[in-house]
């Protein structure tokens, strides 16, 4: 079993922090927003950087492995992007693909476009 390394959980609070205050801050006005703003910068290649360095540190990395940790997270997108369109379809009666929104959103387009780092998470599965 490994120790954990509490710098990288404390590095991955800061970058969560910082992606809060970058969608917070729409556009800068005050130096205080300019300030948050720009050093929150930082936040998604910090989060990059932690996954990145966490899946490297596994003790044996299988293709298999890879390809079942990156279905199981297709498969929230997925769960996520389903319950949107029956929401939608309920409230505007328009059926938005939930596949389609799923592809979408993992490359940052569409109505759940949020997803893109789940996207980005499941290409760096899949190098690995």
């Amino acid at each position: 079993m490994h120790k954990r390394e509490i710098s990288i959980d404390l590095i991955k609070i800061l970058a969560s922090f910082a992606v809060i205050c970058l969608h917070i801050i729409d556009i800068p006005n005050t130096l205080l927003d300019q300030v948050v703003y720009y050093l929150s910068g930082c936040a998604i290649p910090l989060l990059f950087m932690t996954n990145g360095y966490l899946l490297l540190n596994k003790d044996k990395i299988t293709l298999k492995r890879q390809s079942i940790k990156s279905l199981k997270m297709l498969g929230i997108v997925f769960s996520w992007c389903a319950i949107f369109s029956c929401l939608y379809y309920l409230s505007d009666k328009i059926w938005i693909n939930p596949i389609e929104s799923t592809a979408q959103g993992l490359v940052q387009k569409g109505p759940m476009w949020q997803f893109w780092f789940i996207g980005a998470l499941i290409i760096l599965h899949l190098f690995l």
